[in-house]
């Protein structure tokens, strides 16, 4: 259990974050001296002022911010030629009254040509409407945010709620080659274990967790559009099993920038969005491109990874675009195994035989279409399409060869099986925007997602099926299918007692939901085929084992689909009060075909104190729908599989119900509510300088009914009691030992605090160097854990103590991130620390096995040289100094192979080294 001094690990660093702060110099006004660009081809037609920046925008990626008032009726006369980007700006501002003032930041400001204009844009209490290019690059003072808000004028540090943008640049100098690695680096609220083998297939989709809770409720959304769940429930320890998203499938080199809510947002997007918001905006160029290529292995010679991405862009009529991407990814396994100790002289050969522990490999790739064209100046439609493919595979028990469930015939040495999961997926949207002065804004949308798992197991056999057993199977698929429709509607609304403009906001949408489990295995992958486990192996003469080692295909019983529709209606409206007091407000209904309606409400606060200073606070409700995968699967296995300590289990099958099986009513089990939540936060952003940010935010998230498969109930070992098997057996399952389920099955409180500084040097002739701190510290507790009926009596719980107790501190509780990046000329190093804190490894029954590891500091190395224009190259290690994690305990080790645990933040691998190249035209 945590500890009360573990609640308050952010004090010292709230000391050192001011001190850091108090010692940064006195505010300084950015100048207005441009630094010099390389030149660009210019041809820009004659036209309205604002028309001619974004166009300059566009073409040289980068933030241009402006009052739009302060622009109107003021045109540019043609661009044309060779230029830098500055003299284009010049060129455009000419005769205008206007000049180009450069922040410490990158971006640049528009404002009335007189001296001693400040350097800061205008705060939001002004209604300083900053236009951004589509394709803005950099997480700087002029990006304009669309998560969160409907608002169109809105920069991170001036939102309601905290937002962070991670950008491509900061992703590519991670030197991750997935999504979910670079936020996990880059984003100190994100957790992500990489600890994880990826035993039985499950762990192919690894998603990170925001704030300490579940990845499920981490809304996903792509171009503020909802993105499709994967079409197989996946668990990723420590918390349960769930139709996650695969974030994986989008490609890195599609990516304009990622921006992440972190605040309860599901009275603005609806289901799932308890933790916050994850928005990924696709890049829109209408030229150019670019290529990157990398190559890396681990320090103990394995795990070698290939990648290769790029991207291209050309123009569309009416000012559109079409951007294509594609990724590629090859990666082979780890091993990190011990010695197995079930192999000594076990074989023929009297050879010493270990088995593999470590993660997976990987052969993935994904192709992505991002266009838009214009049917008139109020009219544009937009359409993207994206699938990805992914094969995963890795190995999970080992089995030696007197094994009960080996035939030395087929594998004298015993074997190891492998695991394959196959996973395609396709995402499509296609809509259609409207704007006009007095109807507003409008954006009617379709998008269609499908994901389909197919699972395979390899070096494996049936045993009950003797000689004639197959050694590999085909294990069946899954598929999840969805549908949305949604009508967007936004305008402006002048008030004479208000200072700006207000935004009110409204849409309805029709999603349709489909899961099904449509294919069965093998028949030797479930099946019984009647043979006896033969002599010379252990319990010889016994009813040899049903279905395939160590992973059972589905069966005909298991079959089964669920669909649902959805039916949302809400609504927003924000804006200032008074020129230094912002609010907004959403509302959003929902009607679920098979659980009903729902009703969530959103109120933000935030007031400016000064300019340098403001403090922010919301207050929402929210809930998750219980997932199809979670209502309609049902999986039937035998009980033998991984466990922690090597014992066998009881013999038998036993069987993952759906929740409202009558089968299973008697243990407690019955129809799933949805998860509903209240989120409180406050914080406050601190600008001391123009290069100099400071956010703090406090919040409180209360979760009601979270939903998890109980563990497997099992009579006890010596047969006290045999309720389990006696109520299977009323139902009509004798030849079943043990029965789990989905339920609502306890609630949860967590709190928090995120605090994330950024500071810039421009040092000159001496470079540029930008400096960050974050961090986050998390604190959840379980209460009003739901028991069971009548196995109450017998003393058999629902859950095993670790699923109780992971929640609580089966991830690390706080995480600081230290970084720096240094600019030189064409050289750059980006230098990252990050300090995990300790965490616990829960045993599922006895407390004197649980453990818990200290805190692992990790350090990340890339070093860039830019050769030419055109041509990059760089070099790096994630885990410079090749740290692990403590070891596991003898006694948490399976026979010795699995010498770390599976839910190390860092992960178990080691140092990582890799070089790369990049290419832009």
């Amino acid at each position: 259990m945590p500890t009360p001094a573990r609640h308050f690990a952010l004090v010292p660093l709230a000391y050192a974050l001011l001190a850091a702060t108090a010692a940064l110099p006195e505010r300084a006004h950015a100048g207005d001296t441009p630094v010099v660009h390389s030149l660009e081809s210019f041809s820009i037609a004659a036209g309205p002022l604002a028309d001619t920046l974004l166009a300059i925008s566009r073409q040289t990626h980068t933030p241009i911010s402006f009052d739009q008032a302060a622009l109107d009726g003021l045109t540019s006369a043609p661009i044309e030629g060779q230029l830098s980007r500055d003299q284009a700006i010049d060129h455009a501002l000419q005769r205008s009254g206007l000049r180009a003032h450069y922040t410490a930041s990158g971006a640049i400001v528009i404002s009335q040509d007189s001296s001693g204009a400040s350097a800061r844009p205008k705060p939001a209490a002004q209604h300083n409407r900053s236009a951004t290019p589509a394709g803005g690059a950099d997480p700087v003072l002029a990006t304009v945010v669309t998560l969160g808000t409907r608002r169109q004028d809105v920069t991170a540090l001036q939102s309601l709620a905290p937002v962070e943008l991670i950008t491509p640049e900061q992703i590519t100098r991670t030197g991750a080659v997935t999504l979910n690695q670079a936020l996990s680096q880059l984003v100190p609220s994100f957790n992500f274990p990489q600890g994880q083998n990826a035993s039985k297939g499950t762990s192919a989709v690894r998603a990170a967790s925001l704030r300490g809770l579940s990845p499920a409720y981490t809304l996903i959304l792509v171009n503020g559009k909802r993105r499709n769940p994967t079409g197989r429930l996946s668990g990723v320890d420590p918390w349960g099993a769930d139709q996650l998203v695969e974030l994986n499938n989008i490609p890195i080199s599609a990516i304009e920038r990622v921006e992440v809510l972190r605040d309860g947002a599901s009275a603005q997007y609806g289901s799932d969005a308890i933790a916050g918001v994850l928005n990924i905006v696709l890049k829109e160029r209408d030229s150019g491109g670019g290529f990157q290529t990398r190559y890396g292995q681990y320090k103990e010679g394995d795990g070698e990874t290939r990648n290769a991405s790029g991207w291209w862009g050309t123009s569309l009529p009416g000012d559109g675009f079409l951007t294509l991407s594609a990724d590629g990814l090859s990666n082979n396994p780890v091993d990190r195994s011990g010695t197995d100790h079930q192999y000594v002289n076990a074989g023929p050969a009297g050879d010493l035989r270990t088995g593999r522990w470590g993660q997976g490999g990987r052969q993935q790739g994904s192709v992505l279409a991002n266009g838009e064209l214009g049917f008139n100046d109020e009219t544009r439609g937009y359409a993207t399409l994206n699938y990805g493919y992914t094969e995963n595979f890795n190995d999970i028990n080992p089995n030696f060869s007197r094994s009960k469930d080996n035939i030395l015939a087929v594998y004298p040495n015993g074997f190891q099986p492998r695991t394959r999961e196959k996973r395609f997926d396709l995402s499509s949207v296609v809509g259609v925007k409207y704007s006009e002065a007095q109807l507003g804004n409008f954006d009617l949308s379709l998008s269609y997602g499908k994901n389909e798992v197919k699972g395979y197991l390899e070096n494996s056999l049936s045993p009950s099926y003797g000689l004639a057993s197959a050694t590999h199977f085909a294990l069946g698929a899954t598929e999840s299918k969805t549908t949305n429709l949604t009508l967007d509607w936004d305008r402006e609304l002048n008030f004479n007692w208000a200072p700006s403009p207000w935004t009110l906001s409204a849409g309805t949408a029709y999603r349709h939901e489909y899961f099904a489990i449509d294919e069965i295995g093998d028949e030797q992958s479930w099946n019984y085929g009647g043979g006896l486990i033969p002599a010379g192996q252990l319990n010889a003469g016994q009813p040899a084992r049903f279905g395939a080692v160590d992973l059972a295909g589905i069966n005909p019983d298991d079959l089964g689909s669920q669909s649902r529709n959805v039916y949302s209606l809400y609504g927003g409206l924000e804006g200032h009060l008074t020129d230094n007091l912002e609010l907004g407000t959403a509302l959003r209904a929902e009607h679920y075909s098979d659980f009903g309606a729902t009703v969530n409400g959103k109120l933000s606060a935030r007031y400016t104190f000064t300019p340098a200073f403001a403090v922010r606070s919301t207050f929402s409700t929210g809930y998750r729908a219980p997932s199809l995968g979670q209502l309609a699967t049902q999986t039937t296995t035998y009980t033998g599989s991984w466990s922690f300590d090597g014992g066998q289990a009881a013999p038998g099958r036993t069987r993952l119900f759906r929740p409202g099986d009558s089968a299973v009513a008697a243990f407690g089990a019955k129809d799933l509510d949805p998860v509903k939540a209240r989120n409180y936060s406050l914080g406050f952003v601190w600008t001391p300088t123009e290069r100099t940010s400071l956010t703090v935010d406090a919040y409180r998230i209360n979760i009601e009914g979270n939903i998890l498969a109980t563990s497997v109930l099992q009579d006890p070992a010596d047969n006290s009691s045999t309720a389990v098997r006696d109520l299977l057996a009323q139902a009509g399952l004798s030849n079943f030992s043990g029965a789990s389920f989905y339920t609502n099955g306890y609630d949860t409180r967590t709190k928090g605090i995120d605090a994330l500084l950024k500071h810039r040097l421009d040092l000159q002739r001496f470079g540029k160097l930008e400096l960050g701190a974050g961090a986050s510290v998390t604190d959840t507790k379980v209460s009003n854990v739901k028991q069971g009926t009548v196995l109450t009596r017998t003393g058999t719980t629902l859950f095993n103590r670790d699923v109780l107790r992971n929640p609580e501190n089966g991830t690390p509780e706080n995480k600081l991130i230290l970084s720096s990046d240094y600019t030189y000329g064409d050289v750059g190093v980006n230098v990252q620390a990050t300090r995990f804190g300790e965490y616990t490894y829960n045993h599922p029954t006895l407390a004197s096995r649980d453990q818990t590891f200290s805190a692992q500091w990790v350090v990340d190395l890339d070093v860039r040289y830019q050769l030419t224009r055109e041509l990059g190259v760089n070099a790096g290690a994630n885990n410079l100094f090749d740290t692990y994690p403590e070891k596991f305990k003898s006694f948490n080790q399976v026979n010795g192979i699995n010498r770390y645990g599976f839910i190390a933040p860092a992960g178990a691998s080691g140092a990582f080294y890799y070089v790369g190249l990049n290419y832009q035209f």
